[in-house]
Order: structure tokens, then sequence, then C-alpha cells
């Protein structure tokens, strides 16, 4: 700043903005002085990630924040500043946010997409809905095949969250079957999306993480049946591996030959906005009149060769290039 080129200091303050979090944790606060760390704590454009490299929402940005307002003080010997320093931060008295900072609201929305239509009149069971809700995040997933009319299928799935709970949806072989598979989200990581095949019911499932490889093998989770289906594609390319992530899925239990089986399957995701609804800025603006609105619902303010394949996320999400 003291060049009194506003340019360079601006160019100085959104580097600062994009990387605060690796500075902090690389003990370099004493490089930034004070009138820049105000700035970087003033900008809209601040943003932090959770230890799965999600956007934090609103609070709990701000709460990281004040903790790194406090290792500054303490690093820079300036404990007469913190008080002004954390009055740069978004919340009022109550702890809640006065003004947001970018992509700090987090909503929910549901795929359009469903996974599964069955056309052979099976028995319901019951509807079921799982989901962290920006509470907790996936960080194993047990896929359990089936085999249905002579070819093999996805029967249920069972979801283990980071506070070390788990969900299951229809049926679950016993621990060592052969028809269970486990994925394992890697560490510092999140689940982006998910794609699969599916007709009546869900033929294969495949789950991608945020570096953009493969969670599990490389081929997909049960059979070769059933069309392709991406249910992240009409939403917004804005929505990025960063600010969207897998949050849960909602489907039908039915009994079809004697089996337990899930259909319908409708998965969930979380998106860091602006405060728009994902839903008001589908891609293509392929909405559907039909669906319930739960899209605006705001959540939370506050190796071998093969499993090395990156993806790259094409533009219209229909397309998977491995490399």
């Amino acid at each position: 700043d003291f060049l009194g080129n506003s340019a360079i200091t601006d160019q100085a303050k959104n580097m600062i903005c994009r990387n605060f979090q690796k500075i902090v944790l690389k003990e370099e606060l004493t490089m930034i002085p004070l009138n820049l760390f105000k700035q970087v704590l003033s900008s809209d454009k601040l943003v932090l990630y959770s230890e799965y490299k999600t956007i934090l929402p609103g609070i709990k940005r701000e709460i990281k924040l004040a903790e790194m307002i406090d290792k500054y003080c303490l690093m820079n010997s300036m404990e007469n500043e913190r008080e002004e320093l954390k009055a740069l931060l978004r919340t009022d008295q109550k702890n809640q946010i006065s003004s947001h900072r970018e992509m700090s609201h987090l909503k929910s929305w549901t795929a359009i997409e469903i996974m599964g239509s069955a056309g052979d009149n099976p028995r319901h069971v019951q509807s079921f809905s799982i989901k962290g809700e920006g509470k907790k995040f996936i960080r194993q997933i047990t896929l359990c095949t089936v085999w249905w009319d002579g070819r093999k299928i996805i029967g249920g799935l069972t979801f283990r969250w980071s506070d070390g709970s788990s969900d299951t949806a229809g049926s679950m072989a016993e621990a060592g079957s052969p028809n269970l598979t486990e994925l394992a989200v890697p560490a510092g990581e999140h689940v982006s999306f998910v794609i699969g095949n599916s007709g009546w019911y869900v033929d294969n499932l495949t789950f991608v993480a945020s570096s953009g490889r493969i969670i599990g093998p490389v081929d997909p989770v049960g059979g070769d049946g059933g069309g392709f289906r991406n249910p992240l594609r009409p939403l917004d390319q804005k929505f990025n591996s960063f600010s969207t992530y897998l949050d849960g899925v909602q489907g039908e239990e039915v009994v079809t030959q004697n089996k337990k089986v899930m259909t319908k399957l409708r998965f969930i995701y979380s998106c860091l906005t602006n405060g728009e609804g994902p839903r008001d800025i589908l891609a293509g603006g392929d909405k559907n009149d039909d669906e319930e609105e739960n899209m605006n619902e705001e959540i939370a303010d506050s190796s071998d060769d093969e499993n090395d394949q990156v993806i790259h996320y094409i533009a219209d999400r229909d397309l998977l290039i491995p490399m």
C-alpha cells in the first residue's frame, strides 16, 4: 500500500482472500500488515473451507475468522487491536449474520431427475429421506447389490457420516458379504456428485470426489442395465465442486420378486449461494413446475493406477471423460 498503487493493493487483497486459510495454516500471519489484514476481513470475497474442502457458510465462516483474528493478534503482539478487528466480522449481538459475504448461504437442492421408476407394481414399504443438512458430511458409502430378474441391481445403500452415525435405505447384506462394496471418501475431500444407470430400478452407481476422482472401483458398482443418468446435469455451472456437495438421497423402498430394493431415487445436494435458490438458475432454464418447493430451503446460515483416474467434468455434465 505504501506504493500508493491501489491496483497492486487490490490484487494483493484478493489473493490473500483466496488463500487466507493456507496463510494461516502456514503460520504466515506475521507477513500481513495490519491495514491489509483489516481490508481482507472487510472483503465480501473472503472464503474459508471446512476440513472436507467445502466452503463454510455464514455463521461457521465468521466463527472460524474470529479464531484467526485471535491467532493474528497473538502472533503479532496486537492484543489492543483484537476488539477493532472482531468488529469487522459479519455477526450481530445475537450471533446472527448482519451482512453476508460471497457464497455464504447454504441451500438444499433435490435433483429433478429420478433414478428408478418401477413398472412391475412392487409392494411399497416406505419412503425415505437421508441428509446431513450441513451438520454432517458423507464419509463412507456402502452399496449392496441384489439379483433381480436375472440381473444385478443396487438393492440398498448406507451413508456413514462425519459424526459417526449412519443411515441405511433398502436392503443391506451382512458384513463380509460379496454383495457389499465399501466406498471410503478420501481424507480432506467430499462427495461432489453421483452418476449411474437406471430403468425400473437402480442398476449401478458411481460416486465422484471433489478431486474429480472416482471413489472406489473404477467400474460402476452394480449391473450393466438401464440408461445413463446424471442427476446433477440441470444445475447451473456456477455450482462447482467447492460450492456444491452431495448431502443425501430420498426415494422409496419397495419389495419386488421377494427382495427389498430402492427406486425413485433423487439425490440431495447442498449448494453455497449468494442468497439465490439453485432452482432459480438451473442450466438452460430446465425447471419442473411440478417439483416441490424444497430448492430454496436454507439449511444453514450460519492407490492403484486405476483408482487414480481423474474425471474431467465437462461443460454440460453429460460427459465424463477418464484421462
